[in-house]
């Protein structure tokens, strides 16, 4: 969520660099109850701008119905992805 996580973004990301593991970024939905505003969600394009920023990432190969798209930080061993809408 914008302003209250988006700095954990690139930490987790470095999670991928040495283990064999898949981060997967979900955006802030909105549910009855939780406060939701169009202005407190971080993108799935901004989390991908944030982290192509800092490290080199590739794309991944997903199946067509897929909700996330997967990538991975060239040479790390994990992978990570984010879902679209």
């Amino acid at each position: 969520m914008r302003g209250v996580n988006d700095d954990e973004l690139l930490r987790f990301v470095e999670l991928t660099r040495d283990r064999p593991v898949h981060v997967r970024f979900i955006e802030f939905m909105p549910f009855a109850g939780n406060k939701w505003g169009r202005d407190r969600v971080y993108t799935y394009s901004e989390m991908l701008g944030r982290i192509g920023s800092t490290h080199a990432i590739e794309k991944l190969n997903d199946d067509p119905h897929s909700t996330a798209k997967s990538y991975r930080v060239k040479g790390w061993l994990g992978t990570f992805a984010g879902s679209v809408r």
